[in-house]
């Protein structure tokens, strides 16, 4: 087995090289920054030009209406914002920019407000896009170089989980400590417009000039170019910890790390603490004994190996049970040509991909609702039985009230668990797929917000085994239910029997977005249920 330093010098190795790839994009961001501020700058210089008496500007000067000749060149400056926000990931900003086209009355300070509002929008949109592609390079560069150096340090391989698209867009969705990229970008995104326009108020109710009120959005820019680099940095550490840990798992080999503090050119008090210390890869967490542990930590780890282990009995062996020599000083590209890019790599996706059935038709359905649910009907009591009926009709409502409100009108609490404990009994064996529709969006994000967002619903869910008999409404969920989740077809027990074909999941049942789009105001979600949560 190779010595410490060894391992050591080779996780540095690859962390560094994202960490240089990461350094080399928020340069990029910056330079964008700096453009907005120079595009907000040339709009302040022109708007004082414009309607400034004595260099100073009032606010009832600043609330006086754009001219019949001004709104239309207005106009035409939102026509060409409009254009550059098509590609931008929030539909909201581009159907404000259409609502404020057809106004006939915008003041002059309105109009400044929004020229400047589109810079933040534009910044924050390219963010979103330039991160997203960031955060999937540096999980995948990570994890295949991380796996080349344990087989490669090691001398043995064996086939291991490719990565696929679908995958990687899962993993970088991926919330810790309450949010993600995605989030924290459009979340410091609010904040600046909101600053921006506060500042903006300001400096014309003080009567600065244009050179000061630049000055004062120039400040809080800066503040936001800091914030926006302290969060790619961070992202990114992230996406090298999650990559790496994902390949100690699969590689088989690695069951305790080391933590690694040298490459944190600044290092905090937390890290120095943490520098040295093994723990069990199996009781990692993210913050509290595995990285990030702070804002712009490049803390990495190592994997730890006792002398004594034998790295070809220890290694995971491929499907035919074998595992394969690999030669100590193959290059990375040879060996991912091989491995990885051949025509017959190692097995596919990091996470087993699970198919999930669906019922394309109430014959298919009935077929296996009858193989399935006469032995779960026979176990069910009285009372179970009688309350899963109740339900059915016109008691789901107060049922589902009150366990949303926390429970405590006794009679429906009794229902609710004659209903859960009903519905547990039934054993559901396959992966299915289930529907549920809702008048609105309950989330109150857009669609491109909501991908890897999990929520637990209190209550019962009522969903249909059918697609095309799905409750109606604004919000569409196709939802993965799979094998062992909490939930029981109650459709042969339905006042509503064989018109609604009815799954009922389980209140409390904990759910995952993994996919979301909007067309034509209709919200689009597909969502996992998790069915080993609590």
């Amino acid at each position: 087995m190779k010595s410490a330093e060894y391992w050591q010098q080779r996780s540095e190795q690859v962390a560094k090289l994202q960490h240089e790839k990461t350094d080399a994009y928020i340069t990029k961001v910056k330079r964008e920054y700096d453009r907005a501020l120079k595009t907000i700058k040339a709009d302040i210089d022109s708007f004082h030009r414009r309607f400034a008496v004595n260099n100073e500007i009032s606010m009832a000067e600043a609330r006086k209406l754009l001219t019949k000749g001004e709104l239309k060149e207005f106009r035409m400056t939102l026509e060409e914002f409009t254009a550059k926000a098509k590609d931008n990931a929030d539909g909201r900003w581009t159907q404000m920019l259409n609502n404020v086209y057809y106004r006939t009355r915008i003041t002059r300070l309105e109009a400044l407000q929004i020229q400047i509002r589109q810079q933040a929008e534009m910044l924050a949109g390219g963010e979103q896009t330039g991160t997203r592609a960031l955060l999937k390079d540096v999980y995948s560069d990570t994890y295949y170089r991380t796996m080349y150096e344990l087989q490669k340090g090691t001398g043995f391989g064996a086939s291991f989980a490719r990565l696929d698209p679908d995958g990687l867009e899962k993993v970088t969705a991926t919330e810790w400590l309450g949010s993600n990229y995605s989030k924290r970008i459009w979340g410091n995104r609010n904040k600046l417009v909101n600053e921006l326009r506060t500042r903006l108020a300001q400096s014309i109710i003080r009567g600065d000039s244009a050179d000061r009120m630049t000055d004062m959005l120039a400040e809080r820019m800066g503040v936001a170019k800091s914030n926006a680099a302290r969060l790619i940095r961070t992202e990114s550490s992230f996406m090298v910890g999650e990559a790496t840990a994902a390949a100690y798992f699969e590689n088989g080999i690695v069951d305790k790390y080391e933590i690694l503090a040298t490459l944190d050119g600044k290092t905090s008090a937390i890290c120095r603490g943490m520098d040295g210390h093994v723990f069990e890869l199996r009781d990692r967490e993210v913050n509290v004994n595995y990285p990030p542990f702070h804002s712009n930590c490049r803390t990495t780890v190592v994997p730890f190996f006792h002398e004594e282990i034998d790295a070809g009995e220890r290694i995971a062996r491929d499907e035919e049970g074998k595992s394969y020599f690999v030669p100590g000083d193959i290059k990375y590209e040879d060996w991912k040509k091989q491995y990885v890019d051949s025509p017959n790599p190692p097995k596919s996706g990091i996470i087993d991909q699970i198919s999930y059935r669906k019922f394309s038709n109430v014959a298919e359905l009935k077929e296996w609702e009858n193989k399935v649910t006469p032995p779960w009907l026979d176990s069910l009591s009285e009372d179970e039985r009688k309350s899963i009926v109740r339900y059915t009709g016109s008691s789901y409502v107060e049922i589902n009230e009150n366990l949303r409100n926390g429970g405590g009108q006794e009679r429906y609490d009794e229902l609710a668990r004659y209903i859960s404990a009903g519905i547990n009994k039934f054993e559901l064996k396959d992966n299915i797929t289930v529907y549920r529709g809702m008048r609105s969006n309950i989330f109150g994000v857009p669609a491109e917000d909501l991908v890897g967002v999990e929520f637990t619903e209190k209550a019962f869910w009522s969903t249909s085994m059918i697609e095309e008999k799905q409750f109606s409404g604004l919000l569409q969920m196709e939802i993965r239910v799979p094998a062992k989740s909490r939930g029981a077809p109650i459709n042969p027990l339905s006042e509503y029997k064989d018109e609604e074909y009815e799954f009922l999941l389980d209140a409390g049942t904990h759910f995952r977005i993994v996919e979301a789009s909007e067309e034509d105001g209709r919200l689009k979600l597909i969502v996992e249920v998790i069915a080993d949560a609590d």
